[in-house]
């Protein structure tokens, strides 16, 4: 036998030990797999689940704040028509206290509400 024909068979001979080893592997290996496939599913529903309650709790705090924000817009809105009225009202004071006495003392106001009461008007 020359070299080639000794090596030929010296590699076939291994291949049913390779195809073996391989399968034995592979054998032994599916259960693991399984197991680390149930401890990702089990993992990535539980983050899932985690997920889901953060999403339901940030929405509720949105739903509340965005209820906080529409009671305290109409609140600011209630304010600023009160706080019309009492500038209307102060700027027809003065105007009839001009009418009455226009060159008497005025009370000093850091603006003036007849000034406010034309803005609003033009």
């Amino acid at each position: 036998m020359d070299l080639y024909t000794t090596l030929l068979i010296a590699f076939l001979s291994q291949i049913p030990l390779a195809i073996f080893t391989i399968w034995n592997g592979i054998r032994r290996s599916k259960p693991e797999i399984r197991k680390i496939q149930a401890e990702e599913k089990s993992s990535l529903s539980d983050a899932v689940e985690g997920a889901g309650k953060t999403l339901v709790e940030a929405w509720e705090r949105i739903e509340a704040l965005e209820s906080w924000k529409t009671k305290a817009t109409q609140k600011i809105d209630q304010l600023e028509s009160e706080l019309r009225k009492w500038r209307n009202y102060a700027a027809r004071l003065i105007k009839r206290l001009k009418e009455v006495d226009p060159c008497g003392p005025m009370p000093e106001f850091e603006t003036d509400p007849a000034i406010i009461l034309k803005e609003k008007v033009s």
